[in-house]
């Protein structure tokens, strides 16, 4: 959720990520790895949630 508690799409929280942190942090530097363990973790829980 961002500052307000909306929901903020993964991708858009990451690329947020990215812009604070800068290139040479290492968030940045280990978002290629982790980038698409999280993305599939965030599917498995939105498709839970659309079956409650």
């Amino acid at each position: 959720m961002d500052e307000l508690g909306r929901r903020t799409p993964l991708r858009d929280r990451l690329a947020g990520m990215l812009e604070r942190h800068g290139p040479d942090s290492p968030n940045a530097r280990a978002h290629h790895l982790r980038e698409p363990h999280l993305l599939a973790a965030a599917e498995r829980v939105e498709a839970r949630l659309a079956t409650t």
